[in-house]
């Protein structure tokens, strides 16, 4: 993606489940067919997160976040 000179940022959507698990992960905002497979390839990666907490009990939580590619 470098050397093609892509940069610009993804934008992902994600569930986190009570367990922690990533869930329905999307691109909610594509940058190339390339950048869009990374960003899902790098959060899928990802060891398990910390589900919100509401009344003390874990829940799902929605997530979205944006990676950045050629950002230096």
């Amino acid at each position: 993606m470098k050397s093609d000179g892509i940069r610009g940022e993804v934008i992902l959507s994600f569930a986190i489940d009570k367990k922690g698990k990533l869930i329905d992960k999307k691109v909610i905002g594509k940058l190339s067919e390339e950048a869009d497979k990374e960003a899902l390839r790098v959060l899928s990666s990802s060891s398990a997160w910390k589900p919100g907490v509401h009344d003390g009990k874990s829940m799902k939580t929605t997530m979205i976040i944006s990676i950045s590619f050629g950002n230096e």
